[in-house]
């Protein structure tokens, strides 16, 4: 069975390797997004920061949501930088932006001690 995106999480997951070998643990994490948009740009992966996307509640737009990366319009990177495991505050964030975005593959990609990830998805078709 392969993943929904997974030619691109793969190339992600490459480029996330890539700079947590080289930045040391206990930066900002903007400095982390931006080296990872820097190294997937160089994957030839089409990179957006800070993408926004607005949020609506009885077809009026009350706020928006703010995402740390999107790669090839598809799939959504949450930038984190806990010293050990993702919690599940952060999966219930993500999970959300699942939800509140037409985007349905999420990385949570977390520069910590040792880097780790998780994917999340939701498809479309299971959104209100």
């Amino acid at each position: 069975m392969e993943y929904l995106h997974a030619d691109i999480t793969k190339i992600i997951l490459q480029g996330f390797y890539t700079v947590c070998n080289a930045l040391p643990f206990g930066l900002d994490k903007t400095i982390y997004r931006n080296a990872l948009a820097t190294e997937l740009t160089s994957l030839s992966l089409q990179v957006e920061t800070e993408k926004q996307f607005p949020i609506l509640f009885k077809n009026t737009e009350v706020g928006k949501l703010i995402t740390d990366i999107v790669v090839n319009s598809l799939v959504i990177i949450k930038v984190t930088c806990f010293e050990t495991a993702i919690n599940k505050e952060t999966e219930l964030v993500a999970n959300n932006q699942l939800l509140l975005t037409d985007k349905e593959v999420l990385l949570i990609l977390n520069f910590g001690i040792e880097g780790n990830h998780k994917r999340l998805f939701l498809t479309n078709n299971f959104k209100k």
